[in-house]
């Protein structure tokens, strides 16, 4: 099948909650100047090239989120376009867009409203349900089916709809045993399972640049990397976009906007969770601290290990209608380690082999963009850096090493005994005036632990 529809994509100015003439930029005001016509075409079974990716974001890019939504609609073929939420404040921005704009599944079938382009797709609502989760979240849950009238497809670990049959079958700690093996059964193999199911062709997510680590330089629109089989992200077998309407979007912007058309949302919220997932491993947290930091306790997902992720990694990138990009883990205050600078910056041995007295210590991180773990402990570390060198700048200098993209040196467990075999892996080596090693044993990466360590 083919569909081709002709698109009016119109720049707008502003993201979020900025307001211009007393109007909040969530509302659809068009800008005069750089409108442009563009011509879409979704194939069936053709993934859309790199430049038609990048031509899509750079127009959408300025769009308001309701307009992205309504381009959405409007470039995916009717019946393949859903949203994937848990119902977390972003989602509920996404889904009260859509209901108020009349695109969702439910208002078409069952209140025969027209769409807005005759062309338009309506949007089916999916979410995953671990077994794992809060009462709370299930009374939400049951409140927006109320408020908005919507249907939701459920899906389940497989062969499993109840907490004691999962525990039962993997037992009650898997997502701390085991946690990749957990997350693959109650999210991955779902969330596969209903884009396949439903025969998906482009998603919409409730992901932000503002949440941190690979989110960091989110796309409004993306090439889907969920995997067909397995539990490694594979590069898609079927071609499939993933629209990330709220990209741009901040915490605040969020909020405001719930507030601001009183929708509703988990009262968890209100109790110090700024993130809910699991009830086992999910925590209410500080007001300053990031959006995501009190998801994923106990789940062992302070580290990956270093083989299984290399594995991984090389599957990631290997060649493919889907090419993938490493996220971007900033750090101005460290220095790049490297297989051709190792031994020189940490053991002071120079190329030609003389050995030169280093003044400094240095605490070290091995690790790996593509690394989950690395990711959220990423911003830590580069505030670690930037605390050292403001408190002890002619004392210690700080460096990491990329492991994906560098072998691990022979001097770094033959001379100094270092073993990687996860990552983040922190390592302090002093000059004494012979360099002695440390390992950091914590899971906890946090600025003041490690600094008082």
């Amino acid at each position: 099948m083919v569909a081709v529809v002709m698109l009016y994509l119109q720049n707008t100015e502003h993201h979020g909650m900025q307001k211009k003439n007393g109007r909040s930029a969530f509302s659809t005001q068009k800008s005069k100047e750089n409108s442009g016509t563009v011509r879409s075409t979704w194939r069936e079974g053709t993934a859309p090239s790199s430049a038609e990716i990048e031509n899509l974001n750079q127009r959408l890019s300025s769009m308001p989120a309701e307009d992205i939504l309504r381009w959405a609609c409007s470039y995916i073929p009717t019946g393949e376009l859903v949203q994937v939420t848990s119902f977390g404040p972003t989602g509920m921005v996404i889904l009260h867009m859509l209901h108020s704009h009349g695109f969702l599944d439910n208002q078409q079938r069952n209140m025969k409203l027209q769409p807005k382009r005759p062309n338009a797709a309506t949007v089916s609502i999916v979410s995953i349900d671990t077994l794992h989760l809060f009462q709370e979240s299930y009374q939400h849950t049951r409140k927006v089916k109320q408020t908005y009238d919507i249907s939701i497809h459920w899906y389940f670990p497989k062969d499993f709809n109840t907490t004691t049959s999962f525990d039962d079958a993997h037992g009650p700690d898997l997502y701390k045993t085991n946690p990749d093996t957990y997350d693959l059964l109650t999210k991955i193999e779902p969330s596969v399972r209903a884009l396949r199911e439903l025969k998906v062709s482009g998603w919409i997510s409730g992901r932000r640049r503002d949440q941190g680590g690979e989110r960091g330089n989110l796309p409004i629109v993306e090439m889907d990397g969920m995997p067909e089989t397995g539990p490694a992200p594979i590069v898609t077998a079927i071609p499939r976009i993933k629209i990330n309407p709220l990209a741009f979007w901040t915490h605040r912007d969020i909020w405001l906007y719930i507030h601001q058309h009183d929708i509703p949302y988990n009262i968890l919220h209100d109790s110090g969770y700024k993130s809910v997932g699991d009830v086992m491993t999910t925590i209410p947290v500080k007001e300053n601290d990031p959006e995501r930091a009190g998801r994923f306790v106990g789940m062992n997902k302070t580290e990956c290990g270093l083989h299984s992720h290399l594995a991984r990694v090389k599957q990631l990138t290997s060649e493919g209608p889907i090419k993938s990009i490493p996220p971007t883990i900033p750090c101005p205050h460290c220095l790049e380690l490297n297989s051709d600078n190792f031994d020189r910056l940490v053991l002071g041995v120079t190329s030609d082999g003389v050995a030169t007295a280093l003044t400094k210590d240095l605490l070290i991180e091995f690790y790996s963009p593509w690394c989950e773990a690395c990711q959220e402990a990423g911003p830590h570390f580069s505030q670690i850096a930037t605390a050292l060198r403001s408190r002890y700048k002619d004392q210690i200098a700080v460096g990491r090493f990329d492991v994906t993209e560098h072998d691990i040196p022979n001097s770094a467990e033959a001379i100094l005994h270092m073993k990687i075999e996860s990552t983040p892996t922190i390592y302090l080596v002093q000059q004494n005036p012979l360099p002695t090693v440390s390992e950091y044993f914590s899971e906890h990466h946090d600025v003041a632990t490690v600094l008082d360590w």
